[in-house]
């Protein structure tokens, strides 16, 4: 349950910037590279949790 709610607060933070970008109005591939830096981030955070 623990690894869960780590994976739902980690997801949140990713929406949360992922709004703040758009709304900024941040160029596509920026944004993609933005992204993909913060993907990786939270996926290292799940193995790490598994």
């Amino acid at each position: 349950m623990k690894i869960i709610q780590h994976v739902y607060n980690s997801f949140l933070q990713v929406a949360t910037l992922i709004f703040e970008k758009l709304e900024k109005g941040i160029d596509y591939p920026r944004f993609q590279l933005e992204l993909r830096d913060v993907l990786n981030e939270l996926c290292r955070n799940i193995r790490k949790s598994v």
